[in-house]
């Protein structure tokens, strides 16, 4: 699938890319849903507001996940899942 960045540029992005990966991911995940929203949520009733640092590296990571879906060798896929 192409995705236009704001130049009218277009990237390839393909997600099945990720299929042979899904251990990793699966690990990525779960850290999320066990370490980091929770933090986040107690983060947020304690001090109003989301963690700007946390929100940097969640765009961070989603910002990896395409690089990946977008590699053009197995080894890229597998950097930018683990960065």
């Amino acid at each position: 699938m192409g995705v236009a960045d704001g130049n009218g540029s277009r990237f390839e992005v393909n997600s099945r890319k990720l299929f042979d990966k899904s251990d990793e991911l699966d690990e990525l995940f779960r850290m999320y849903i066990e370490d980091i929203n929770p933090f986040i949520v107690r983060f947020e009733v304690a001090e109003g507001q989301f963690p700007l640092e946390v929100q940097n590296e969640i765009r961070a990571m989603y910002g990896h996940l395409v690089r990946a879906a977008m590699a053009e060798t197995d080894e890229q896929v597998s950097n930018n899942i683990k960065k």
